[in-house]
């Protein structure tokens, strides 16, 4: 997932998970992009590296349709903006 920019994930057969790099890997500023697709029956959970966190938590959740726009700090964390 580090070199693609969005991610447009179906859940329609079963729950998903996909994980951020760890954000001391990343720059400054490195954005994912990331959808659950529309129509999809299931969650798609977006997970922080490590001891990394989104908006404070381990994992954001998207129901159908969703979408999250993660900036990573460059450090330990991502943020949901």
């Amino acid at each position: 997932m580090q070199t693609d920019y969005v991610l447009v994930v179906d859940a329609s057969a079963s729950a998903r998970v996909a994980t951020l790099p760890a954000a001391n890997a990343c720059l400054n500023g490195k954005t994912f992009i990331v959808k659950n697709k529309a129509g999809s029956a299931n969650n798609v959970t977006l997970t922080a590296a490590g001891s990394d966190t989104i908006d404070g938590s381990a994992t954001l959740v998207l129901t159908a349709g969703q979408v999250a726009r993660v900036v990573c700090d460059g450090s330990s964390l991502w943020n949901a903006v």
